[in-house]
């Protein structure tokens, strides 16, 4: 079975109009599935590449989280259960155990101060506009932490399955961090990862419509 004949690519296709449905269908049809293991295995290597670039050094990890929900509404909405923002976060709680003291999964302010954390690495599923990355950093990332790393004390990495050339100059505008310490698994991906500009729409109409991406 085709991915556009799965019952999931068939949910996706109807919020297009029919004529959009087929730019829809080209899109899905330029997709490579990735499934759940293969994902968590090629984003703990990723971070694995990061560990080693600077072996001598410990390092905190963060899960991009969402802002706080304002209703109950909203929080039974976001409710997603296996959502990424889950995945993530096992597998730097995986990360945590398997190196221990040296790698700290979502840790406090307080013990990356009495550790002495060097580095922090933002840990993502997929940076498309970088609106959650950014907003995240803006206004939820600790001030102590931001302040360690203006000074110098601290490096900021990030880590991501893919990024988008948007999302990648969102990035640049708002976190202190360099080129050089933006790790992808899809490396160096051109805009919308190579869409032609009605494709890249649809796209950009299912991402932020919040509709879930397909899967098997």
């Amino acid at each position: 079975m085709l991915l556009e004949d799965t019952p999931q690519a068939n949910d996706w296709l109807r919020q297009f109009d029919i004529v959009d449905q087929q730019v829809a269908r080209q899109l899905l049809r330029r997709l490579d599935l990735v499934s759940q293991s293969d994902f968590d295995q090629r984003i703990q290597a990723l971070v694995e590449i990061i560990l080693a670039r600077v072996p001598h050094e410990n390092f905190a990890l963060f899960t991009v989280s969402e802002p706080p929900p304002k209703t109950f509404e909203e929080d039974q909405a976001r409710r997603v259960p296996g959502s990424s923002a889950d995945r993530i976060k096992h597998i730097i709680e995986n990360l945590n155990r398997v190196h221990g003291n040296r790698v700290r999964a979502n840790p406090t302010v307080e013990s990356m101060r009495q550790d002495r954390v060097r580095n922090v690495i933002l840990v993502e599923d997929l940076i498309g506009t970088g609106n959650r990355i950014t907003g995240f950093w803006r206004e939820r990332a600790p001030k102590s932490v931001k302040s360690w790393i203006s000074y110098g004390w601290t490096r900021l990495w990030v880590a991501s399955y893919a990024v988008m050339d948007e999302g990648r100059n969102a990035m640049r505008r708002v976190l202190p961090i360099d080129d050089a310490c933006i790790a992808t698994v899809v490396p160096q991906p051109h805009h919308m990862l190579g869409l032609t500009d009605p494709m890249a729409r649809a796209s950009s109409v299912a991402i932020g419509g919040g509709t879930a991406a397909v899967a098997p």
